[in-house]
């Protein structure tokens, strides 16, 4: 990169457009330090249409006031480490092997700011890893099979398990609601669909797609 690019703007935020996809908010203060050339490429960029900044944005960078509050992205990690906290107070290991805070959060896992098919991609290939690869198989020793035996044609094979299947099967065995019923189809669902999300970068190559549905699902 030449020399010349080599510029940065103080800070910017989310904000949202009339129908509420995200857009980039920045302040023209900042705007106004970079160079003609670099101010005519934000502009190239630039909405015509009415547009809000997110309240915590606003409130943080012209009220000085902290945010109110959490993001989904930290709620999430802030779970994985409570149920930690939980597997150990009934005296088994972690369920997640990694959790995320500070630094080992992966850069990935935040707001897609460009609404593209390779971003949401990456984004559930990170999310995968971070939800059933993540999940620690010492968890369920002792109390669940790793392995089941599977029919075939030359016999019968041992089939290693993986690990949403682990955690249905613990569910299965451990788990009920208050009024008794069996969840773990429900608990799974989301793992699953995280899955299949991610399978095309396992398997293809697809050209890239920009797409404003892609932030919503």
């Amino acid at each position: 990169m030449p020399e010349r690019d080599k510029i940065l703007i103080e800070t910017f935020g989310i904000g949202y457009d009339q129908n509420r996809n995200r857009v980039v908010a920045v302040f023209l203060r900042y705007l106004s330090d970079l160079s003609a050339e670099h101010q005519q490429m934000w502009r190239a960029h630039e909405l015509s249409q009415l547009c809000t900044i997110n309240s915590d944005y606003e409130r943080a960078s012209l009220w000085g006031m902290w945010p109110e509050h959490h993001s989904v992205y930290q709620a999430f990690i802030q779970e994985q480490i409570e149920i930690n906290k939980l597997s150990a107070m009934i005296g088994k290991p972690i369920l997640f092997k990694k959790t995320f805070e500070g630094y080992g959060r992966p850069v990935e896992f935040s707001i897609m700011l460009r609404p593209t098919l390779r971003a949401f991609q990456e984004f559930a290939h990170v999310l995968d890893k971070m939800l059933s690869e993540n999940l620690n198989r010492d968890f369920f020793k002792g109390d669940v099979s790793f392995y089941e035996i599977e029919k075939t044609k030359d016999g019968e094979q041992k089939k290693t398990l993986n690990t949403i299947t682990l955690l249905q099967r613990w569910l299965q065995k451990h788990y009920r609601n208050r009024d008794g019923e069996e969840k773990s189809k429900e608990v799974l669902q989301p793992f699953r669909k995280v899955r299949e999300a991610r399978q095309p970068v396992a398997h293809a190559l697809k050209a890239d797609v920009y797409d404003l549905s892609l932030p919503k699902k």
